[in-house]
């Protein structure tokens, strides 16, 4: 009996580590911004999916964009359902752990804008980190909403994941500068 136990721990054993191997799409993401190592997973495990709208971008590899202090990068989102939105959810690089000040994210339609911050200080590298909005904002289905996301303070850079534009999301603008073909991961909470 003895022995069958250890055979069945080891088995297990085994099983973990081989799933710890395991390579997801976006790890094979050469990432632009030094010191940002690629995505492994999507955080959704980590956010019950029940209280989130993902808006998931095109597969495909994942490009760190340094944001800097001060800076900022907007875009478009049309949801396909009316909804409340109670925060957003950024997919980020921290640096290993270096990065700091606060991410900043403003959601608008037309005239009518609300925002909240977080600090990037005990961020988690790779994943997505929630920001609460300072009052809940309330969306039609098909309404243009515009986001912006933007870090404040602190002088290391967080990292935006950049991917392909797909779905309910458009290329963005850095500082209000060109688009850039490419979109960040975003998830709304209701």
């Amino acid at each position: 009996m003895h022995r069958m136990t250890r055979v069945a721990v080891s088995a297990a054993l085994l099983t973990m580590l081989a799933a710890c191997g395991e390579r997801h799409p976006d790890a094979e993401a050469t990432p632009t911004a030094e010191g940002v190592a690629p995505p492994a997973a999507t955080a959704q495990e980590a956010v019950p999916e029940t209280a989130l709208v993902e808006l998931l971008p095109a597969g495909g590899a994942a490009e760190a964009f340094p944001l800097v202090a001060g800076s900022y990068a907007s875009g478009r989102i049309v949801l396909k359902d009316a909804t409340q939105i109670k925060g957003a959810l950024v997919q980020i690089g921290n640096y290993n752990g270096t990065t700091d000040g606060e991410l900043v994210v403003e959601l608008c339609k037309q005239q009518d804008c609300t925002k909240g911050s977080k600090p990037l200080t005990g961020s988690v590298d790779n994943e997505y980190i929630e920001v609460t909005l300072a009052t809940p904002f309330q969306v039609a289905a098909q309404e243009d909403i515009t986001y912006r996301i933007s870090k404040m303070g602190g002088s290391v850079p967080v990292a935006l994941w950049l991917y392909p534009v797909a779905g309910e999301l458009s290329a963005i603008r850095i500082n209000d500068g060109e688009e850039v073909q490419s979109t960040p991961k975003i998830a709304l909470r209701r």
